[in-house]
């Protein structure tokens, strides 16, 4: 149970960490091959924001910087949105124990032989990649548990290739998380980036990247749905990808 809940853990700061860094550089970058260290030196102010009316140009360098600005003016949210209980990150929300999700026995790991075949099967928790479609693929192994037998938890690191539409044009990183229960949605988005919805007649909780124009998203999307007749709840987050991709992954991921 204890290695169970570790694992856990660690994967999700892994996950966190890994999504964070990303949207900082690639998100800005946009699928331009030049990395920020070697591009030319920045055309505005460190503490700069948009000028009224302006229109996002992400040809001028740093581009986004302004905008990033602009939101950091908005504090957080914490708080609860369509049944959905919101924590900035950074505060040090524990997640739920290996008896939480899987009460009397825990977490167990799956033997690594049947993983992805358990993954993809048919069922509440089930994460196809072939089924999602979207120009998604797998480029890692997923990580799950089950409880008692059962898929508890799964989480996937999936890619959306270049031209994905809604995403940017050197494609995304996408992660999809299912687990039985509720979990707490640990996000820093001000209220400002927060959409009430519905998908598929479920409740549902999205935000969008800091800022989108055309083809370039900087920040990431994150769309989340709970149900309340399997008890599961679907999370789909991806740093370089309008709101509207994450919500039409999620759509096939509750179909």
């Amino acid at each position: 149970m204890r290695t169970a809940r570790f694992l856990l853990l660690a994967h999700c700061g892994a996950v966190a960490v890994g999504l964070a860094a990303f949207a900082l550089v690639y998100g800005a970058r946009g699928g331009d091959p030049r990395s920020l260290a070697s591009g030319p030196a920045p055309t505005v102010s460190a503490d700069a924001t948009p000028e009224p009316g302006a229109t996002p140009d992400p040809k001028v360098p740093f581009w986004y910087v302004p905008y990033i600005n602009q939101d950091r003016q908005s504090p957080p949210f914490r708080g609860v949105l369509n049944g959905f209980e919101i924590v900035p990150g950074g505060e040090g929300q524990a997640e739920r124990t290996a008896l939480e999700v899987c009460p009397e026995t825990g977490l167990a790991s799956p033997d690594p032989r049947e993983l992805v075949p358990i993954v993809a099967a048919p069922g509440p928790l089930q994460v196809d990649p072939e089924a999602i479609g979207l120009d998604i693929s797998a480029e890692e192994l997923p990580t799950a548990f089950l409880c008692k037998g059962e898929l508890a938890i799964v989480i996937w690191p999936l890619f959306a290739a270049p031209g994905t539409a809604d995403v940017n044009p050197g494609g995304s990183p996408v992660i999809v998380k299912r687990i039985h229960g509720r979990d707490t949605v640990i996000h820093s988005a001000p209220k400002h980036r927060w959409l009430e919805t519905t998908v598929n007649g479920l409740p549902a909780l999205v935000s969008g990247p800091i800022v989108s124009t055309g083809e370039t998203q900087f920040g990431s999307c994150f769309a989340t749905v709970y149900s309340d007749e399997t008890g599961t709840m679907t999370s789909v987050s991806a740093p370089a990808a309008d709101s509207d991709f994450c919500l039409a992954v999620i759509e096939r991921l509750v179909s």
